[in-house]
Parts: structure tokens; sequence; C-alpha cells
């Protein structure tokens, strides 16, 4: 009979599509027949006998399984040269755990991709690519990787430990971020997204997920997965890839030409769910959603944001690729310079002759305390000068499109 082991491997297996439930249970009835005669055969060995699964996934479901033990605390240690602490994430690609190096005791955080991914081609090669690749790369706004490799059968990424939180987790506990917080984070993906331009590097899965806010209130973006060469063409099985409700029109097409203006599309509908608290198009399925990406306007009416926020997220995610942002640059520079105009509108007596310069006097920086504003001097002033001033009313604040909807 199997035993549990084999039946949670067998689960798996279904699961991944490698082998039918009728199959399984062929496989099952042989091993108790086998049983009554005294033998005790491995399900495994005979579903691989039969010619029923792979050698190379039966060897992969079992490292899984090994692994998932490393995931629960277990003694296996699979990447040599790195000992495994805790899990940090699991998702449909890899598992993430806080791991130390040996040589010099150095905390990472290891990305290690599930053996069964093995059997597809096309995800090793995703795989080793954003190692490469954040390996390669040198910038403050993209997640730092430290080393790559094989070893085990598994692939694996060694990146610096960032403590934090993702967009997502953030949106998760809040449901909306004020548009001063929203644009910094943009502002920052922006960068990355520039630094990646320069490399000639089109990133492909911009959203929330990938986007991180450390303690300190440092942007990163992440998970390079999807990346590929601006110039490059991809292939048939590899046109349409991200995730649907952040998807770029030309994307959901399945046009190869993608280039900068696509990630600035994603960008734009992740600005849009962090403003809103929504995606900008649902439905119940992935072609649905991508079947309005391309073909419904975005509506922002109605949406209690403000006028400059409508205007950047109806210039971000315009379904020409013309209308939009022509460079990561580009939507730096306007958002920088809106706020700065904005911001320079607004009389504010505590802040006159700032010449807003830094991002922290353009900004709310998530993670970051305001500089205490000192107390105005009533000094040399009358009376009624104090009370003139207040009487000529409430300055107008452009950036803030009235009160928030509680949700």
């Amino acid at each position: 009979m199997a035993t549990e082991k084999e039946m949670k491997l067998l689960v798996e297996a279904m699961k991944a599509g490698l082998i039918m439930p009728d199959k399984i249970q062929e496989g099952l009835d042989i091993q108790k027949s086998l049983s009554e005669q005294g033998k005790n055969v491995p399900i495994l060995n005979i579903l691989v006998k039969k010619s029923f699964l792979s050698r190379k996934a039966a060897e992969c479901m079992v490292l899984d399984h090994k692994l998932s033990s490393a995931e629960e605390g277990g003694g296996f240690q699979p990447i040599k040269g790195y000992t495994i602490q805790k899990v940090l994430g699991k998702g449909g690609v890899a598992r993430v755990f806080l791991a130390e190096k040996k040589a010099d005791g150095t905390p990472v955080a290891l990305k290690i991709m599930h053996p069964l991914q093995n059997l597809n081609d096309l995800f090793v090669e995703r795989f080793v690519n954003e190692a490469r690749l954040l390996k390669q790369f040198d910038s403050e706004f993209i997640v730092q990787g430290l080393d790559y490799g094989e070893s085990n059968h598994l692939y694996y990424l060694a990146m610096e430990v960032l403590e934090g939180e993702s967009v997502q987790d953030r949106l998760d506990r809040q449901k909306i971020l004020d548009e001063d917080t929203a644009l910094y984070i943009i502002v920052q993906v922006a960068k990355a997204l520039e630094y990646c331009q320069g490399q000639g590097i089109l990133h492909r899965d911009i959203k929330p997920d990938n986007i991180m806010i450390t303690r300190q209130g440092e942007v990163k973006l992440c998970d390079l997965g999807f990346a590929k060469p601006i110039e490059g063409s991809a292939g048939e099985e590899d046109t349409t890839c991200g995730t649907p409700q952040y998807i770029s029109p030309e994307q959901a097409r399945g046009f190869s030409d993608v280039d900068i203006r696509a990630d600035i599309y994603s960008l734009g509908a992740t600005l849009y769910h962090m403003a809103v608290g929504d995606v900008p198009f649902g439905g119940d399925d992935s072609m649905e959603v991508m079947a309005k990406q391309i073909l419904e306007d975005l509506s922002t009416k109605n949406r209690n944001i403000s006028m400059h926020m409508q205007y950047f997220l109806e210039k971000m995610m315009a379904k020409e690729r013309e209308i939009r942002y022509q460079s990561a640059r580009e939507l730096i520079e306007d958002i920088e310079s809106q706020i700065k105009g904005k911001k320079t509108l607004v009389f504010d007596p505590e802040r006159a002759g700032e010449d807003y310069s830094t991002e922290e006097s353009l900004f709310s920086v998530p993670g970051r305390k305001a500089k205490e504003a000192s107390a105005p001097k009533a000094r040399g002033r009358s009376k009624s000068d104090r009370r003139g001033r207040r009487d000529k009313g409430p300055a107008i604040d452009f950036f803030k499109g009235g009160k928030r909807r509680r949700r």
C-alpha cells in the first residue's frame, strides 16, 4: 500500500499535470497486488516502469518533497555553501528562505526554484536569466543579487535581505495609499525602470507584489523573471506574459515589439491600485481582464483622486503607446515638476523659501518620519496682522481631490 508520503507526491504530480488520475489508480492497483505477494515496491518505481511517469519527473518529485521538509524546519540543506534558517515565502515559481552564507555568515534571501519547474526549459531559462541580471545590475532601486547557480539539481539565487513589506502587503492592510506616498513609490520604481532601460532590459511584470518597501522607506523593484532585452524578440510562447490586471494592451495582444512604454503602462496600473484601492480592470478570468485592457477606456472620474492623479494615470495608461510617457525619465521629471509646482502654489509660512530639491520635501516617504516643523514666530507681528493672514481663507491644495471614501 502507498505510504502517506507517496500519496502526497502523487497528489502533487497530478496537480502539476504530470500524470492522469487513472494512471495513478492503475499504479496503486499494481502496488497492492505486489504487496499481497509480499513485495513492497515504491509507487514511483511502478509508475516509471510502466512509463506512466518519466524518471526525471519522479526525481524532481522526490526532490520537491525534500525541499518541503526544509521549508517545515527539517534538516535538509539543499544548497552547498548555505545554511537555511527559515522560510520567508512561497510562490508559483520558487520558495524563498532566510539563509546564511557559511563562508562569512552573511544573511541572504535564498530563492530556490521548485524542482518540478526543472521539467520546463522556459521556466529554467527565465529563472537563470533573472539571477544573471540581478547579479549583474548595480542599482539602489533594484534588489541586489549576490550569487546564483545549481546545487543538488536545484537552481538558486542568493539576494540581499530586505526587511519590510511589498506594496501589495501594504494595500492588503490599508486598502488605499495617500497620493504623496503612492507617487513617491512610483518615482522610485520609475528610477529602477530607467536603469533597466539603460541596460536595454524590459521588466514586463510591474505590479504591487514585485515592489518592496523597506523599513527605512527605500523602494526596491524585485522579480525579473519575465525580463527580456528590449531589442530582442520573444518566442511565441513568451509574448503574452505578465499579470493580467497590470499588463499593457500590447502585451495582452501578444505583440513581440514591446518596449519601456509597456512597463510604464503597468506602473500606471500599479499607481491606480494604490490611489483607488482596486485594479483598473477586473474580471472572472484572465482572458476577460486582458480583453478589457485592450478595449475598455480607463475610468478615473468619481474616484476621489486629484486632478493631478487623473492626469498621471491617463497618460501612463493610454491605450496608444505614442500618447504615454516615452521614457522613465520623462515620467519622473513630469511627476516631480508637477508636484513642485503644486507645492509652490500652496502657501505655507513654515516652508517659505524651500526649494523642494529633495524627495523628502516633495513626497511623504514611507518609513521615514517627517521633519518637525518649527513653531511659528509671532514676535514682531501685531494681532491684527496675524488675524489678517487667517482672514484670507485656507490655501487651495490642488493636489487633494476631496475627502476619501471610507472603505
